[in-house]
């Protein structure tokens, strides 16, 4: 009994990636002296296709031996190759491979040591299986603080893979998380978020298996109240209204939960002694920036810098610049701020027209800057403002002139 070797693979780091051709019967592969990362298996025609990833030596490149196993644990014949790298290249390999390419994604959002595997962008081997994938079935929307809203007809049970940008322009699989799906005879409805990463960009894409089939799934853009609401409709639509109720609460108090654990991190206390930087909303306000130069004397006296943030931040720093001493920073956004990395042992203010303007009012009216907010706690703020869509109304709402963004539902 033999094997047929598809593709073997040596990433940099020392991976092996084996696409071999066994005979039924074969349930899992393994590399005799190496680790094995990943193991799955598909059916073809006259037998089983068996996808393995292990790491090892590099010393234990020359005469690798396959091995494949059955579903009780015995070894087949085994195979050994010498040239690890021959066969076609490993991306080509995976074009059609939907289910095996859909196991080596998902292993690959759950174990780090695969990530070598997603490179080079836009998704390293596995680059031509997602570009080949044909759309699912359904909808699906995806908000700025990770969440996603997802309907697929027809399906009983389904496993979800968010697609994350990454700073090299490739793309990072994140496995969803959240309550329990919302199953009726009509499909599946779901409601599940991306893990927090405070200054990751939010998923542009979703792939899924489900009923057999894995997939794109087309997505479009919303913020959450949209999102909640039209994922709420179809529950109403295809369940009853106690099981759509059910479901409604349950995703809106994981995502209060979730909030909370980053709202959390606003607490946090600046260091004795930090320097403060007056951190300003409304900057398309023609009021506040004047407010800003007419105060600079009192300003100057507290703050040892500005931090403008924002879509109109560099066109309010072109304007103040030229007119104030104290120094200006400029980021296009607060987590553009906290990937800076100056802020973090700093003190920020926020202030808006009107807690700026009652601070630097005559004795009897002023009122003191709002509370400062450790540098630390930046991406915290900036996941936050991003899940309420607003940075501006975030930044407002610390300065006591607002509610919070993100407490919408």
């Amino acid at each position: 009994m033999t094997l047929r070797v598809v593709t073997a693979y040596r990433a940099s780091t020392g991976l092996r990636l084996v696409l071999a051709d066994a005979p039924t019967g074969a349930s899992s592969l393994r590399i005799a002296g190496l680790t094995s990362l990943v193991s799955a298996a598909r059916p073809v025609a006259g037998g089983v296709r068996l996808l393995l990833v292990a790491e090892g030596p590099a010393e234990a490149l020359p005469g690798l031996r396959l091995l494949p196993e059955t579903a009780d644990g015995r070894c087949l014949p085994p195979l050994a190759f010498a040239d690890p790298q021959s066969g076609p290249p490993p991306g080509a390999a995976f074009v059609g491979e939907a289910a095996l390419g859909f196991a080596l994604a998902f292993a690959a959002a759950e174990r780090p040591a695969l990530r070598p595997l997603l490179s080079p962008p836009p998704f390293g081997v596995l680059g031509g299986w997602l570009a080949a994938l044909p759309a699912l079935p359904g909808e699906a929307l995806l908000a700025p603080d990770g969440s996603a809203g997802v309907w697929l007809p027809g399906a009983a049970a389904a496993d979800l893979l968010a697609l994350v940008p990454t700073a090299e322009g490739g793309l990072l699989p994140s496995r969803l998380h959240g309550p329990p799906p919302l199953v009726t005879g009509a499909g599946l409805l779901r409601i599940a978020f991306a893990p927090l990463r405070p200054l990751a960009p939010p998923p542009v894409g979703l792939v899924g298996a489900a009923a057999g089939r894995c997939g794109r799934l087309p997505a479009r853009r919303s913020d959450a109240p949209a999102m909640a609401e039209a994922i709420g409709a179809i529950a109403a639509r295809v369940a009853s209204p106690a099981e759509a109720s059910a479901f409604r609460s349950l995703a809106l108090a994981e995502r209060r939960e979730r909030l909370a654990s980053l709202a959390a991190g606003l607490a946090a206390v600046p260091e004795p002694g930090a320097p403060q930087v007056l951190l300003p909303a409304g900057l398309s306000d023609p009021f506040l920036r004047r407010l800003l130069v007419l105060a600079e004397p009192v300003l100057a006296r507290r703050f040892v810098a500005l931090l403008l943030a924002g879509p109109e931040a560099q066109e309010a720093g072109r304007w103040l610049r030229p007119r104030l001493s104290l120094p200006v920073g400029v980021a296009r956004s607060l987590a553009d701020a906290a990937r800076q990395g100056g802020y973090a042992r700093t003190a920020l203010v926020p202030a808006g027209p009107q807690s700026l303007a009652a601070a630097l009012a005559p004795a009897p009216e002023r009122r003191p800057f709002p509370p400062a907010l450790a540098g630390r706690a930046l991406p915290a703020l900036a996941a936050l403002a991003r899940a309420g869509g607003d940075e501006a109304a975030a930044v407002l709402h610390l300065a006591g002139e607002g509610a919070a963004p993100w407490a919408a539902p």
